[in-house]
């Protein structure tokens, strides 16, 4: 996650566009590594990322896994999460028993010159949990182990508290726009106690730092 030297993850005027060139190269890089990516709805709809790496588009690509609370909004066809290079990736809802994927995104909007997409929006999966630590147990039942999550805040909160972060790559940009709201890169209805997490890595690059940290067990 990227946050400003004052606490926030998204600029002032409410857009998600924080980090450099330079952030999204590291990015790229952890999108090579992993078997699969997390991301919430807010990070879909906010941002629209493409969750591949970009670089490399070639190369294996990360399975993309979207956590969804509820079925009150439909994911839009033109998401980039949709298009190629990626794998068809899965669906989690809260709570719910899982739905067909036209409940999902609203594939009516395309027509039939647009056949490939539909084909690849319909090899999604999609599934039901009760918690995050069920889609942690499924994911590597399926033989994933190098999971990335990409939040958004509330949901690293819900990985934190089931203590399923066990890295933390932070770029600390060279921001400040103060205000009464924070918008952590972690958040959590209620304070959580202490985890302790030991810096692995310090870098600068012009006037971004990069940070990463691993828990200690």
């Amino acid at each position: 996650m990227a946050q400003t030297m004052d606490g926030h993850t998204v600029q002032s005027d409410g857009k998600w566009a924080l980090g450099s060139k330079e952030d999204k190269r590291r990015m790229d890089r952890l999108r090579l590594w992993a078997d699969c990516i997390i991301a919430s709805r807010k990070s879909i709809e906010n941002d629209n990322p493409n969750l591949f790496a970009r670089s490399k588009p070639n190369a294996k690509q990360p399975v993309p896994v979207v956590i969804l609370k509820d079925l009150k909004r439909q994911i839009s066809s033109s998401s980039r999460i949709f298009s190629a290079p990626h794998p068809a990736g899965e669906f989690w809802i809260f709570g719910l028993n899982a739905p067909q994927i036209d409940q999902l995104v609203d594939t009516g909007t395309l027509d039939k010159n647009q056949k490939q997409q539909t084909d690849r929006i319909q090899k999604w999966k999609i599934y039901h949990y009760n918690n995050v630590k069920d889609i942690y147990d499924a994911l590597v039942e399926k033989g994933y182990r190098k999971i990335l999550l990409e939040g958004g805040p509330t949901l690293n909160g819900l990985f934190l508290q089931y203590d399923l972060i066990d890295e933390i790559f932070f770029t600390m940009e060279p921001y400040l726009w103060a205000g009464e709201k924070t918008d952590r890169i972690i958040t959590t209805p209620e304070t959580l106690p202490l985890k302790k997490f030991r810096l692995l890595t310090v870098e600068r690059r012009k006037d971004e730092v990069f940070f990463r940290y691993k828990k200690i067990k």
